[in-house]
């Protein structure tokens, strides 16, 4: 029985920690779009499996939650120069660090990129062709500033254009939206139930 409640001391230990480090890191929310800069003019190319975004790319002024405050409208986002082959309607994996920069100072609007500039990183894992001209990814969005914690985030890329969109932005967009990680409570409590679920099986063992 000792050992069972010495296991236990260890667990709520690790458990402790976990809870501490949770508690320290600050959540990543929100969504911003870019569009394709120069703006009018479509350089990406696309088909069903392949996809080729062009490097330049402007905040298009969409940012919601942290980002309405850090990244400023107009300033310059940098896009990967790989090929993506090999896509379909399934998830294809990927494994592309810097898929997206962002962001720099834009000379022609005169606008200010993040303090520091390009401070915020996307990972592209998984990428799939959803039809329409429509791509859906999966990844990690960094702040190299180590701010706020590494978070899950999605992308949508759509090279449609619908109509009446401002300055021409609907010809190509992307849109990323990041995910809070879980409350500290959550996972303290998701820890104490394991814990107790595995105290409980030792104890009848």
């Amino acid at each position: 029985m000792r050992h069972v409640f010495k296991s236990m001391q260890n667990l709520m230990t690790v458990a402790g920690l976990a809870f501490a480090t949770a508690a320290t890191a600050q959540q990543m929310n929100g969504s911003l779009g870019f569009v394709e800069y120069p703006i009018g003019s479509v350089s990406s190319t696309w088909t069903s499996s392949t996809l080729q975004l062009n490097s330049a790319d402007l905040v298009n002024g969409s940012e919601t939650g942290i980002f309405a405050s850090l990244v400023p409208v107009r300033s310059d986002v940098a896009g990967v120069a790989t090929a993506l082959t090999g896509l379909s309607t399934a998830p294809t994996t990927e494994n592309i660090n810097d898929f997206f920069q962002f962001s720099s100072p834009d000379s022609v609007f005169g606008s200010l990129g993040t303090t520091p500039n390009n401070r915020f990183d996307f990972y592209l894992a998984t990428i799939t062709d959803v039809g329409n001209d429509t791509f859906t990814g999966t990844g990690t969005l960094f702040d190299t500033t180590g701010a706020y914690a590494s978070t899950p985030a999605s992308i949508t890329l759509n090279f449609s254009s619908p109509a009446g969109a401002p300055l021409n932005e609907g010809e190509y967009s992307f849109t990323l939206s990041a995910e809070p990680i879980p409350e500290p409570v959550t996972i303290n409590l998701l820890l104490t139930g394991l814990i107790g679920s595995w105290a409980l099986r030792r104890h009848k063992a």
